[in-house]
């Protein structure tokens, strides 16, 4: 009975098994069947196109995805047909499929070169954030020399600077015989600032291709960034020898030289740069200082001239030009300090109460000489302070620098051979180098009297509406008037449609009352245009300003005790 029972038990419980077996198979046969038929055009694409029948293999390929859409091989051989057909835009998105479905598809070694070579073609036409990609998909496939390289050449036109020098690393660590990927790490790091890692990259380089003109001038300049000019001398020297025709390197080697007090030898190197490159204004700036910095001073501002000749944008030699001639005037005729100021009425200028609260800012020092522009903010009696911009009043490192003078220089009309007045200014606050608000406040003793303060708007300024801002352009007149609109408001930020160049930094932006809604930060060439629908990314307005919002200014004024709320 022991063993029938057993028997009878076993009978009875495999019934659940064959139910279970009967419902598995009526389920999965159907996707069965079209996996087979999927795999079957498959194969008939793979047979088409070793017959040449592309199209007829793409439409076997794509019938695939109608049987099971998620086949990796059916979406990467699509883009391998369409790459060979040069529809290049069409096959990189047939990959992007392929990568959604699995984002590391089942692809041979091997073919990792397809979409490298398909980035090639889109870094050609420079269409960079498409090579980026297909380079990103190659090095998932297989990581590569040549990919990684690529990518970080990509990455670097993008102006991504630590992407790049991320790529080349990884480039450099596949294979460090390229001397080529450590000539393309030294200058991302160069754009970084920095240098210790840039010269080592670029000494690298030099190991493997020692011929290299323009390695040597790389690595002189990282190493004159570094303040490190006998060493910069040194390379300059080495880079001529390859390059005995490159003016560039000429005029760095004069540099260097002068840094190291060696002006007459300088002076000659500058000579053979301008013989070389006579229409680099560059060489003639440097051969300006060289000689005023011998005590040559008329031989130098000859030079000087001659260098605004060439390009009236540089704004360091016409600062020059024109502190030289203003000295000089007060050399010879030192009553012209204590000679009253020639105002305009207002008759002849409608805005001349208004430029008298926006000031010149004069700053004269070692590691810095130039222009900018500040406003009244308030007086008490004989103190005024005035609003102007941290990198107006700081250092190329956003430094004060305890050495360099200050002034400020206020509106009036002087006739040839007479001088503005001037007073010494003090920094009393600035922003820290790496607070995204670039402010400072400057107090001024004894300024003018009939100088009244700015008021600052209450509420913040809405788009599209119509602004002035007065500054002091580089390249234009004092206290020029530019108009625009403020095209958008943000808490951080102002942008505006004028044109503002060096010189305008800390100009207010002011509203149709005259009220200060913003302070002049930043210029641009190229600035996004927020009324162009977001796909066109890369559509642009020609010319540009950025201003701070006069909110962030007053809560930061208030913190510094400069007003009260």
């Amino acid at each position: 009975m022991k063993r029938k029972d057993i028997k009878i038990g076993r009978r009875y419980s495999s019934k659940p098994l064959q139910i279970f077996l009967i419902i598995a198979f009526t389920v999965a046969a159907p996707f069965a069947i079209f996996y087979l038929i999927a795999l079957a055009y498959l194969w008939q694409g793979d047979r088409l196109l070793a017959e040449g029948e592309k199209e007829s293999a793409l439409s076997a390929y794509r019938t695939v995805l109608s049987f099971d859409e998620n086949s990796v091989q059916a979406h990467i051989k699509i883009a391998q047909v369409l790459q060979s057909q040069k529809r290049y835009s069409e096959a990189l998105q047939a990959y992007d499929r392929g990568f959604i479905v699995n984002d590391k598809p089942p692809m041979k070694p091997s073919q990792s070169n397809y979409l490298v070579a398909l980035g090639d073609i889109f870094a050609q036409e420079e269409k960079w954030s498409e090579a980026i990609d297909a380079y990103q998909k190659a090095i998932i496939i297989k990581p590569t020399f040549k990919g990684q390289f690529q990518l970080g050449k990509a990455l670097y036109s993008l102006q991504r600077w630590d992407e790049a020098a991320k790529a080349l690393q990884a480039a450099v660590f596949l294979d460090p015989t390229q001397g080529k990927a450590y000539f393309y790490l030294g200058k991302a790091y160069s754009e970084q600032q920095l240098w210790p890692e840039a010269s080592y990259a670029y000494q690298q380089a030099l190991e493997l291709i020692p011929s290299q003109g323009e390695t040597y001038k790389k690595l002189g300049e990282t190493l004159a960034k570094q303040g490190k000019w006998q060493e910069a001398e040194q390379i300059y020297r080495q880079a001529l020898i390859y390059a005995p025709k490159d003016g560039d390197i000429y005029n760095y080697l004069g540099k260097a030289l002068a840094e190291q007090g060696k002006l007459g030898e300088a002076m000659a190197v500058f000579q053979q740069a301008r013989q070389i490159s006579p229409k680099n204004a560059n060489i003639y700036e440097n051969l300006c200082y060289t000689y005023i910095n011998s005590g040559q001073i008329d031989e130098g501002l000859n030079w000087c001239r001659q260098a605004v000749e060439i390009d009236p944008n540089l704004s360091e030699v016409r600062f020059i030009l024109e502190e030289i001639q203003r000295g000089r005037l007060i050399h010879d005729h030192p009553e012209l300090l204590k000679m009253p100021e020639i105002i305009p009425s207002v008759k002849s200028d409608p805005l001349v109460n208004l430029k008298r609260s926006i000031v010149k800012i004069v700053i004269r020092g070692q590691n810095k000489n130039g222009i900018g522009t500040g406003w009244l903010l308030k007086r008490d009696q004989d103190t005024a302070w005035i609003v102007t911009n941290r990198h107006v009043v700081t250092n190329s490192r956003q430094e004060i620098d305890a050495e360099a003078r200050i002034f400020v220089e206020y509106y009036s009309q002087p006739p040839q051979g007479k001088i503005r007045k001037r007073s010494k200014a003090k920094i009393l606050h600035t922003t820290p180098a790496d607070d995204w608000l670039d402010l400072a406040v400057l107090e001024v003793k004894n300024p003018p009297p009939d100088l009244k303060p700015l008021a600052l708007a209450p509420l913040p300024i809405a788009p599209n509406q119509p602004v002035i801002s007065i500054g002091n352009p580089f390249n234009q007149k004092d206290w020029t008037v530019s108009k625009g609109t403020v095209n958008d408001n943000n808490a951080k930020s102002l942008s505006l449609s004028m044109f503002v160049v060096s010189g305008q930094s800390g100009s207010p932006v002011l509203n149709e009352k005259n009220q200060v809604v913003g302070v002049i930060s930043q210029a641009s060439l190229f600035c996004d245009n927020p009324s162009t629908p977001k796909p066109l990314e890369n559509a642009v307005r020609l010319g540009c300003g950025f201003a701070i919002p006069i909110d962030r200014v007053r809560e930061r004024l208030i913190e510094w005790q400069v007003i009260v709320k």
